[in-house]
């Protein structure tokens, strides 16, 4: 630690939980290296995730793509300079050693205002193809780790190195989700994660199908917020947001969930029986389609949106029985030590 005293490294990423919770996961081993810690976000679900991280927060303004109004993206160019102008006044006023960015709109701009600095710049890259931010972050000469390995092999530059996992999810306590839920554990629980991008259809095949899986099944079900519709039933435990995600897991016997990496990395490095539900490529840029077919390698078992039925998704439900096998290995301290590595100045 005393090597790194006085050093400071930039946090950035949002839009999605996806972009945001690995970088909490990785911050007990930044935080034993970097002396001071900004992150840079904007007022979407990072600052909320981030509020208790003890961290110096710094909010922007910039857009995003819109993949369905298309002409609302003619105004990005003209945000997107006055947030890199803006970056680049407050990076000049922190001095950082390094920015370390997990992707999403909002990252741009830091890294942007960053390489025109010439501050150091790595971003992870959690799914098998890179994203339009981690895209630019490339061609602008930032350094691109990888969660898969697959992914590293797209070009010499990429360094596979895992992805970030949580502490809650790699010790998580099977009997404290039993008693909060008040779990019936002569039988099977199934934890269904609508989570917030694509939770509606989730949510409603799965109170299609409630009666007929209540029969064999615990059902603990994470809605969304405000997406909590289904009346509560005897073995049906639904919430909105859980702070105790890593309990669930270690208590679940089985789990459907959407096809983002964060979810597949973490429930097979727990060897959890896995449905995989990607979401559509009209509602994403195709990125969990992807996810979803590499995870079938490791026993993962996978029902696209477009057969998605009361009927389809009861016999899927029914059929994840096999353990998977971890995609990725866990990468929190590599990751650090690379981002160490670069503050000192070297690679």
């Amino acid at each position: 630690m005393d090597a790194m005293k006085n050093k400071t490294i930039v946090l950035t990423g949002g839009g999605s939980g996806g972009h945001v919770i690995p970088i909490l996961a990785l911050l007990p081993e930044i935080k034993e290296n970097f002396d001071k810690i900004y992150f840079v976000g904007g007022s979407g679900i990072e600052k909320t995730l981030v509020k208790d991280a003890d961290v110096f927060y710094h909010e922007i303004h910039t857009v995003g793509l819109d993949r369905t109004h298309v002409f609302k993206n003619l105004k990005i160019p003209f945000v997107l300079f006055k947030a890199v102008r803006e970056q680049k006044r407050f990076l000049r006023e922190i001095h950082p050693d390094v920015v370390f960015s997990k992707g999403g709109f909002i990252s741009l701009p830091t890294v942007l205002a960053a390489r025109k600095l010439k501050v150091p710049c790595v971003a992870h890259e959690s799914d098998l193809s890179l994203g339009l931010a981690n895209r630019i972050a490339q061609k602008k000469g930032a350094t691109i780790l990888t969660g898969f390995d697959k992914t590293a092999t797209l070009s010499d530059d990429f360094i596979y190195v895992g992805f970030p996992l949580r502490k809650e999810v790699e010790f998580g306590n099977a009997s404290a989700a039993v008693k909060k839920y008040g779990l019936d554990k002569s039988r099977k629980t199934l934890l269904v994660i609508g989570g917030s991008m694509g939770a509606k259809k989730l949510n409603d095949v799965l109170a299609q199908s409630l009666d007929v899986l209540l029969k064999d099944y615990e059902i603990v079900h994470i809605t969304g917020k405000g997406k909590n519709e289904i009346p509560e039933k005897q073995g049906y435990h639904p919430v909105e947001f859980t702070n105790d995600i890593g309990d669930l897991f270690a208590a679940a016997d089985l789990v459907v969930s959407r096809a983002g990496a964060g979810a597949i990395c973490e429930l097979t490095y727990l060897k959890k029986p896995l449905l995989l539900i990607p979401l559509s490529k009209s509602a994403s840029r195709g990125d969990q389609l992807d996810n979803a077919e590499y995870a079938r390698n490791f026993g993962a078992r996978v029902l696209y949106e477009e057969n998605l039925s009361e009927e389809s998704f009861i016999n899927e439900i029914y059929r994840t029985t096999v353990p998977t096998r971890p995609v990725s290995c866990a990468g929190n301290r590599t990751i650090a030590r690379i981002l160490t590595s670069f503050a000192k100045g070297g690679k």
